[in-house]
Formats: C-alpha cells, sequence, structure tokens
C-alpha cells in the first residue's frame, strides 16, 4: 500500500485493503462487526489496524530523517519513587500492540477484551504518564466505558494481587474513616460538607455521591498541591479536580462509572 500510494492513503484506499483482507483470508473476517473488516480499518472512526500501522510507518519515518529530541526525565509527581511489581512477560510491538487495540474496538468477547487489555497495559500505562496522550486514553481504550472490572484489573496488574487486595480489605475499616476524620480538620465548604455528610452516611444517598466515592473524592481536599503544581498556572481547586477523578456516563437508567486520569497537581 505504502509503495504504491505513500504513507497518507486516502480512506478508499485503506477501506479496500480492508476489505481485501478479509475476501482473501475469510476466517479473519469479525462476526460482530457490521461489514467484517472495521477491526482492519473502519472509515467512520479512522481506526484499525490499518490506520494504527500507517502511523507507526509515519513516525519511524520521521525518526529517521531527524535526530530524536531527548527529554530529561520529570522529577516528583504521582509515580516518583513508587514501587510497581508489574513486569511485563514479553514486550508487544508496535504492531502486535496495534493489532490488540484494533481487536479491542470491535470484539464483544469479554474474555478477548479483558486478555488484550492485559497485554496492552504497559502501553496504556506509558500513555497515562504522557502529558501529550493522556486524554487520549478513553478514545483508545474505550471498553473501559462499557466493561466493568477493567479499571480494577489495570490496578492489580501495576500493583500485584496482594496490595490491591490489602487496599480493598482495609478501605471500608482502616483508610475510609481515617479520611473522614482528616476531613472534619478542613475549613468547612458547602462541597466539602455534602461530602463528609455522605461519606458518613451508611444508608443510600439519592443525591450526590454514595458514601465510598465521597471519602475517596474526601481525599482530593486534603492532599496538598506538590512544589510543581504552585509554579504552575491554572492550578485548580479540590472541588474542580473532582471532573478530573471521576466521570459518570448514563446509559437509560443506568449510570456508568470509570476514573480518569487524575491531575498532576495531586496524586493518591
Amino acid at each position: 500500500m505504502t509503495e504504491t500510494h505513500g504513507t497518507s492513503p486516502p480512506r478508499s484506499v485503506k477501506v479496500m485493503y480492508a476489505q481485501g483482507i478479509v475476501a482473501l483470508f475469510p476466517y479473519l473476517e469479525d462476526p460482530y462487526s457490521q461489514n467484517g473488516y472495521e477491526h482492519y480499518y473502519d472509515p467512520e472512526s479512522g481506526s484499525g489496524y490499518i490506520a494504527w500501522r500507517l502511523k507507526t510507518i509515519q513516525r519511524k519515518a520521521a525518526e529517521e530523517r531527524g535526530p530524536a529530541v531527548s527529554t530529561s526525565p520529570k522529577v516528583g509527581g504521582p509515580g516518583h519513587g513508587r514501587t510497581r511489581p508489574f513486569t511485563a512477560d514479553r514486550v508487544l510491538t508496535d504492531e502486535e500492540v496495534e493489532c490488540a487495540i484494533a481487536l479491542l474496538r470491535h470484539t464483544a468477547d469479554e474474555e478477548t477484551i479483558r486478555e488484550k487489555m492485559k497485554v496492552t497495559f504497559a502501553y496504556r500505562h506509558a500513555m497515562v504518564n504522557d502529558e501529550n496522550k493522556s486524554a487520549e486514553v478513553f478514545s483508545v481504550f474505550p471498553r473501559f466505558l462499557d466493561t466493568p472490572g477493567l479499571i480494577e484489573q489495570d490496578f492489580r496488574v501495576m500493583f500485584g494481587e496482594q496490595t490491591a487486595n490489602k487496599f480493598m480489605e482495609r478501605w471500608p475499616t482502616t483508610f475510609k474513616a481515617g479520611v473522614i476524620k482528616e476531613s472534619h480538620g478542613l475549613v468547612p465548604s458547602t462541597d466539602l460538607l455534602d461530602l463528609m455528610r455522605n461519606a458518613e452516611t451508611s444508608t443510600e444517598v439519592e443525591k450526590g455521591w454514595d458514601s465510598d466515592m465521597s471519602a475517596i473524592i474526601l481525599l482530593l481536599h486534603l492532599l496538598p498541591p506538590s512544589a510543581q503544581g504552585r509554579k504552575r498556572p491554572g492550578k485548580i481547586s479540590a472541588s474542580n479536580a473532582v471532573y478530573h477523578l471521576i466521570k459518570f456516563q448514563k446509559t437509560g437508567t443506568s449510570v456508568q462509572q470509570h476514573l480518569d486520569n487524575i491531575p498532576q497537581s495531586r496524586s493518591i
């Protein structure tokens, strides 16, 4: 394709090649998609294996044309000094990552989704830590929005089963109570008082956050801005930071929660 049409072929060419692949190899057709070839190229979203492969070719060509600009590692931030047990069994190639991402967009099999999300964790983790790419996590990995448990799976991959289980076990009895207790020493505000009231209640909350989520959001009020955050213009308040910590997506009568990337000026 690139030899004939260059590294930026028109959409019609990419569709033609995607159709050609499944025509030559019928077992590669995706029975869950509308036309069967969208995992190779989806003209509606511009995604798929062919699109991702072309981006890789374009990036490598740009690197060959000029030396890469070296950047000094950042000091501080949410991940600084944190020991993570995660070690990849095998580092995936760019092609394997792109193929997994393309499959994730169109497969409906939950076991496949969980397996592909697990093997792409290292790639996704690098995205989260990249200021220029962190906002694209949900567009590249939209299954976070419709498949429950994927955030917990990433948490377990990152920190290990022992740490994950310890957090879940100790949150209701130790961590949550400590967060609520410390919150009583903060300067009261309307938002803070609502969160404290909801966090301390044992009954279902009709409006607002439930008890556990209210306690988690209280952490944003307890954690001070980092030294780097003080130097940056436009530092947001704890109340505004909530919208970067958690978002809601309503589908009919159900509400689906998903965590977003935490602002760099605050960390948990």
